[in-house]
């Protein structure tokens, strides 16, 4: 469980754990993050899987995901559209854990979840997830300063992605 900070008062969001910076939200034997540019996925599956079990296919705007000859774990219609040729996957099969990188096609897009109405997040997660990119944004776009140590109050913007235009182009 992940516990974020509104008015310097823990909220615990169930189901989700912070590290590597980023909020992940979790779903049996696989948990997924985003940030700015992507949406991250980690899925567990027996040691010594290698990457000849996998089946994969990205799309702009499907993804399935899972291990030949069984149902995949993802198979559909992604949350948003994302670069195929700019996403990819790894296996270590010495632990069987799989990384997923898919690349957003638009940047800063608040994912909902990995395949369109398959375990959506809840509110406040999708919030934080929210917050926590604007705050990436930020620190792209101003390098040197430290937002560390930064909070937002209140709700997002309605439109984070186009918030503050005229700012800096981040990368």
């Amino acid at each position: 469980m992940s516990l974020a900070k509104r008015d310097d008062k823990p909220i615990q969001i169930p189901g989700t754990e912070q590290t590597q910076g980023l909020l992940w939200k979790m779903h049996g034997n696989y948990k997924w993050a985003q940030t700015v540019f992507d949406v991250q996925i980690v899925i567990r599956y027996p040691i010594g899987t290698r990457g000849r079990d996998i089946d994969c296919k990205f799309t702009p705007s499907t993804f399935r995901f899972g291990l030949k000859g069984r149902k995949p774990i993802f198979d559909g219609e992604t949350d948003f559209k994302i670069k195929p040729q700019e996403s990819m996957w790894s296996i270590d099969p010495e632990t069987g854990e799989v990384t997923i990188n898919m690349e957003k096609a638009v940047r800063h897009e608040n994912w909902k979840s990995v395949i369109k109405g398959e375990g959506v997040v809840d509110w406040a997660t999708q919030e934080e997830m929210g917050k926590k990119m604007l705050l990436e944004k930020f620190t792209a776009e101003n390098p040197g300063f430290d937002f560390s140590g930064a909070k937002f109050n209140g709700g997002l913007p309605p439109d984070p992605k186009n918030f503050c235009p005229g700012s800096r182009e981040y990368k």
